[in-house]
């Protein structure tokens, strides 16, 4: 089962305002591909692309979007605590996210963080995010205010290869980052 996920356009209810939502899913292959998304008027808690998977062995590809920001949460968050009778914690797990374009700015251009909803025992998520790889990226006109990549503590084996312009911080293991690819090839 593979399930290709359209943008909604900005959603203020119903739980976590994010443009695309693919959470908590069951399908082996998630695909978010070729949306439009302006976050500039959202609130700052939004983010353009919220994704987790609780099918062990599914996949996502996030590729060929475009988010406009202006001070919202993040551009990618890599799992959620999940929401009560909307969806359960999950966390970003064997993503591909390419050739996408962030412009603006926010408080995080990719989170794998922990989360807990409302102090509810059973909507709190350890973000054991791993296997994503995101490289080739347009984001020379997006800037992170905290970090342009945050990767949690039982965070793993992930790949980030980016011209971010921001800090990076990885409280990980076995994760590569390189936020200056580019500019050892003369682009």
């Amino acid at each position: 089962m593979a399930q290709l996920t359209k943008s909604p356009g900005l959603v203020r209810h119903g739980g976590h305002p994010a443009a695309i939502k693919p959470l908590d899913s069951e399908a082996a292959l998630v695909i978010v591909r070729d949306n439009s998304i302006d976050m500039r008027q959202g609130p700052k808690t939004g983010v353009c692309v919220m994704t987790g998977n609780s099918n062990k062995a599914s996949a996502t590809r996030i590729n060929g979007n475009t988010c406009n920001m202006k001070g919202q949460f993040a551009a990618i968050l890599g799992g959620w605590a999940g929401t009560p009778g909307l969806f359960n914690p999950s966390y970003m797990h064997n993503a591909s996210i390419r050739e996408n374009r962030f412009i603006g700015r926010g408080l995080f251009g990719v989170a794998l963080l922990n989360f807990s909803f409302l102090k509810i025992r059973d909507m709190a998520l350890i973000n054991k995010g791993h296997d994503n790889v995101v490289y080739n990226n347009d984001v020379k006109l997006f800037r992170a205010s905290r970090h342009a990549v945050e990767l949690g503590l039982l965070t793993r084996d992930n790949v980030v290869v980016e011209d971010f312009r921001g800090s990076i911080r990885d409280r990980g293991y076995h994760n590569t980052i390189d936020l200056r690819p580019y500019l050892r090839i003369g682009r």
